[in-house]
């Protein structure tokens, strides 16, 4: 879900509906700081690759093949 993924301020944004400067004011910040943009954008990217269709196939699977080596099937 969204707080395993989502890092308010480390690889993405939380904004309330009300009020534009909670949303505002992080992107103008990102813009003016050429080097905690590409920061974020680099953990942002990591964040992603970790809950890839792939990676969540690969932890399924091995969910089932643990379950499936203490069966005893």
């Amino acid at each position: 879900g969204l707080p395993e993924y989502l890092k308010n301020g480390y690889n993405g944004f939380l904004a309330s509906s009300f009020g534009r400067s909670a949303f505002v004011e992080p992107i103008i910040n990102l813009l003016e700081n050429e080097d905690h943009r590409k920061d974020f954008g680099q953990r942002a990217r990591a964040s992603v690759t970790a809950f890839s269709v792939e990676a969540m196939v690969d932890k399924l699977e091995k969910i089932y093949e643990n379950q499936l080596s203490h069966s005893g099937l």
